[in-house]
């Protein structure tokens, strides 16, 4: 693979998205309804796009944005059983602490609650995860999400991206081979 390079991090359903010549995308998502479109397009190239399935800790309503909350995560719960063996990983899931979003301990804890039962899914189905951290790189990292890998190359034992723990929280995967 000298000289290819894999996109492990993108928003492909995002309408900012634009192909870049990359050999495969690791796709994450950010809300349950953004799912079967991925696992679309992940059946339609095949080997290119890699499909992640998250709930992101910030969420998008008509007013504005709100921190996520165990009832935005519900309706994932069965999906990601369901679709275990269509997925590279668990994403685009972590914290946002932002005092906006955030104002509450109670919506702090929640949030954490969200985030921790992600990992826990992930740990038990065997998959990485993709950790977006703002301003709560402590509450992350008190999780203690480890480095792992993540088979990218007809999802068997020929490639394996590692997640690296960055300063300052969050994990991310590089962005190139």
């Amino acid at each position: 693979m000298a000289g290819s390079y894999v996109d492990c991090h993108c928003h492909m359903t995002a309408e900012e998205f634009a192909q870049a010549g990359v050999r495969a995308l690791v796709s994450v998502t950010e809300r349950v309804g953004e799912l079967e479109r991925l696992l679309r397009l992940s059946e339609r190239y095949p080997n290119y796009v890699m499909p992640c399935f998250g709930v992101h800790p910030i969420q998008s309503k008509a007013e504005g944005y709100r921190s996520v909350t165990l009832q935005d995560l519900e309706p994932a719960l069965e999906k990601f059983e369901k679709y275990k063996d269509h997925l590279v990983g668990i994403g685009e899931i972590g914290l946002d602490f932002t005092p906006w979003l955030t104002p509450t301990a109670k919506e702090r804890e929640e949030q954490l609650k969200v985030f921790q039962i992600q990992l826990d899914i992930a740990k038990k189905l065997d998959l990485p995860v993709s950790v977006y951290s703002r301003p709560s790189a402590n509450a992350s990292s008190q999780l203690r999400v480890t480095p792992t890998e993540v088979n990218w190359e007809s999802r068997d034992t020929h490639g394996h991206l590692p997640i690296y723990d960055l300063p300052g929280g969050g994990s991310q995967w590089p962005s190139h081979l």
